[in-house]
């Protein structure tokens, strides 16, 4: 059984404790972050090999993005192409014991405006996805596990609201096309909606305007774990972790994503 796992931490040093609680609670193999929010010189990695991710790879800038990709199996680095700039977004690993192969992404947020002529945050995902659509579409690859905070919530019960969230960025038209537009480029397989089955909803995002916050509080699935066909039959669950949403001192306003495969 191999266990990885996709969380946005948003800041990697403030949420070292829950990492570790976390990880001792859990056990994943391979742990992926999104937003860490340090600059490479100043990555915890004494800390989390402690925690016994004795493989680390990250890239980060000071303040914001940023990705890393922890693990207690080997991982080699791939030379993979940037996506869009070179700004802490995209890492790409093998992980030669299980024959994987792995790529970490921090899609951008966007800003709030919904409009690519107005709004060069906008653009700037729109162009995002598009690079990263290219790229799955060129290499056509296999055993792979695309993963991390996609910043786009695809499916009509992946929100609060179909109807409001239309107008709003993160599920408008134009971000769910692109959603599928990567999608059918290898018909990608969508871990979590394998086993939490529509119409039921679900959400590994929760604003932290929400007080008194629970799992079915007005939230958004913006994180995803996608399989190749190849790897389908490969999964034995797909779960949110949603209790570290309450864990205090200062939660991520992600929840981690957990999948487990059996290969």
């Amino acid at each position: 059984m191999l266990r990885i796992v996709t969380w946005n931490v948003n800041s990697v040093r403030t949420r070292l404790e829950h990492i570790a609680r976390f990880s001792s609670e859990y056990a994943p193999d391979v742990l992926c972050l999104q937003e860490t929010k340090v600059r490479d010189d100043m990555f915890p990695k004494p800390a989390l090999s402690e925690m016994g991710y004795t493989q680390q790879l990250f890239a980060g800038i000071p303040s914001n993005n940023g990705v890393a990709i922890l693990a207690k199996t080997p991982i080699l680095e791939r030379n993979a192409p940037r996506l869009g700039r070179d700004d802490g977004r995209h890492l790409s690993v093998t992980l030669p014991e299980y024959d994987l192969r792995l790529d970490n992404v921090y899609v951008p947020a966007g800003g709030n405006l919904p409009d690519p002529e107005l709004n060069d945050k906008f653009a700037y995902k729109l162009d995002f996805m598009a690079h990263l659509t290219t790229m799955m579409a060129t290499e056509r690859p296999k055993r792979t596990i695309l993963l991390g905070d996609m910043n786009i919530a695809p499916g009509e019960y992946d929100v609060f609201s179909h109807r409001q969230m239309l107008k709003f960025v993160s599920h408008t038209l134009v971000e769910i096309t692109a959603f599928e537009k990567l999608l059918r480029t290898h018909d990608w397989h969508n871990s979590l909606r394998a086993d939490v089955l529509e119409p039921q909803r679900i959400y590994s995002w929760w604003s932290y305007r929400v007080r008194k916050w629970q799992p079915e509080s007005r939230g958004l699935l913006l994180d995803h774990i996608l399989l190749s066909p190849d790897l389908m039959a490969q999964q034995q669950q797909a779960q949110l972790a949603q209790v570290t949403r309450s864990w205090k001192p200062k939660p991520s306003d992600h929840a981690p994503l957990v999948l487990d495969l059996r290969l």
